[in-house]
């Protein structure tokens, strides 16, 4: 931890995988600001790449969501997905 830090980057990459990347919810865990995780994020490539893998999760347990839906011939996912993926 550097000097004038108060959390470890192993405690902030924690709150941010709890909270699923929500950088937000991250600042309330650790009973900081938002605006602390987000500078220590464009100093420290461990949390930005937190960030970035838990909102990668999130969107690809969300396309499989639509993928189920489409499969199951709901209508309004085949024409999201026309008009997003299939134009």
């Amino acid at each position: 931890m550097a000097r004038g830090e108060r959390y470890t980057t192993a405690q902030i990459v924690e709150s941010l995988k709890r909270s699923r990347g929500l950088v937000s919810v991250a600042a309330r865990m650790l009973k900081c600001e938002r605006k602390t995780i987000a500078n220590r994020m464009k100093k420290n490539p461990a949390i930005a790449s937190a960030v970035n893998e838990e909102r990668q999760f999130f969107l690809d347990v969300t396309e499989a969501k639509l993928m189920e839906a489409v499969n199951k011939g709901e209508a309004w996912a085949i024409c999201f997905t026309l008009k997003t993926i299939g134009r």
